[in-house]
């Protein structure tokens, strides 16, 4: 499956947020989906990693060229870049990576998605890994 870095970003947000499903000890996840989601996190974490480098380099890069005003210990980029360091930034977050996930049938899927409520995101996240 192609998925971009912002989307790949999205999911490591949905899974780490201390209120999301994998957090709540109210919640019983199926040994297998609970898998999928540890497998599949681990998959995009360094695709996540490089994609958040890559995103601290450009700022770097700008700031390097003096495209920014340091502000304390902070840098706002001049407002003359900042069409420049957005598209930039936009390339790199609508990049696309090949990401073979690790998937759970369709009726476990649907199963346990019947049996909780949650989050519109999350759900979003938990059906990319079905079959």
């Amino acid at each position: 499956m192609k998925i971009t870095n912002i989307a790949i970003e999205e999911i490591i947000d949905v899974i780490n947020d201390p209120q999301s499903f994998r957090n709540n000890i109210h919640i019983k996840i199926p040994a297998k989906i609970r898998y999928a989601v540890r497998v599949n996190e681990d998959k995009i974490n360094g695709l996540y990693v490089a994609y958040q480098k890559e995103r601290a380099q450009i700022i770097q890069d700008h700031i390097a060229q003096e495209h920014a005003i340091v502000e304390g210990d902070k840098y706002r980029i001049k407002p003359e870049y900042i069409d420049e360091v957005n598209g930039e930034l936009a390339e790199l977050a609508s990049i696309k990576n090949e990401v073979e996930f690790h998937t759970v049938d369709k009726d476990s899927m649907e199963e346990f998605l019947a049996s909780v409520d949650l989050s519109l995101p999350e759900e979003k996240v938990l059906l990319l890994f079905v079959e």
